[in-house]
């Protein structure tokens, strides 16, 4: 246990010796004609974190195909806590109907992967949580729907003014991602992210449905 406790010890001292040569070579990078390295910008979803951080936003999400990446995603950013109340994960029409309320009449008439549907995900997660965002998926990946192609998904965003904002404000959206499986998911997470902070942006400049 002692050799362990002093290994880490080791690493941390090694670690931070590094850093300190790291700084010292940025610093002097300048005075002997040598270009400084870049400092490392934010990613897309750092920003979005940053953005909610900014202006007090909550999270909720109501997933189908992204099946919680959408959350987890954010999640990877330190200091998500403070962004997330929950995500529902509804993989199955009943899931949706018995969630989050979505309408039986709406899955009759529309395709599981439809505007329609993610709207009353979304509007359905909304009314659950007293977050002020929620945002939803559905879609397909595969080859599955001779109707849908390989890669639809179908987003929804709803943004609330208060916990019990009776009349909020909703946007959809249709897009086709391309390649594997978990990449079309993995694009759509962060799609739905950064299109939050674009989304809000509007509201702000013209409130109202879309």
């Amino acid at each position: 246990m002692k050799v362990s406790r002093f290994c880490h010890i080791g690493d941390a001292l090694i670690a931070a010796g590094r850093a300190s040569i790291a700084r010292a070579g940025m610093a002097l990078a300048p005075s002997l004609g040598i270009p400084a390295l870049p400092r490392f910008s934010m990613t897309a979803i750092e920003r979005v974190a940053a953005f909610m951080h900014e202006h007090s936003l909550t999270l909720v999400t109501a997933e189908s195909c992204t099946a919680g990446l959408i959350a987890a995603t954010l999640a990877d950013v330190p200091g998500a806590g403070a962004l997330l109340d929950c995500a529902f994960v509804v993989y199955s029409p009943d899931a949706k109907c018995r969630c989050l309320g979505v309408s039986a009449r709406t899955l009759a008439r529309h395709n599981l992967t439809s505007e329609a549907v993610a709207r009353e995900m979304a509007l359905g997660a909304a009314r659950k949580s007293p977050a002020l965002v929620a945002i939803s998926n559905t879609g397909v990946t595969d080859s599955i729907d001779s109707e849908i192609p390989a890669g639809t998904q179908c987003f929804a965003w709803v943004f609330k003014s208060g916990g019990a904002d009776a009349a909020p404000a909703v946007y959809s959206e249709t897009r086709r991602f391309s390649g594997s499986r978990n990449g079309i998911r993995e694009a759509s997470a962060r799609y739905a992210l950064v299109r939050l902070t674009e989304y809000f942006d509007e509201r702000r400049g013209a409130p109202g449905r879309r």
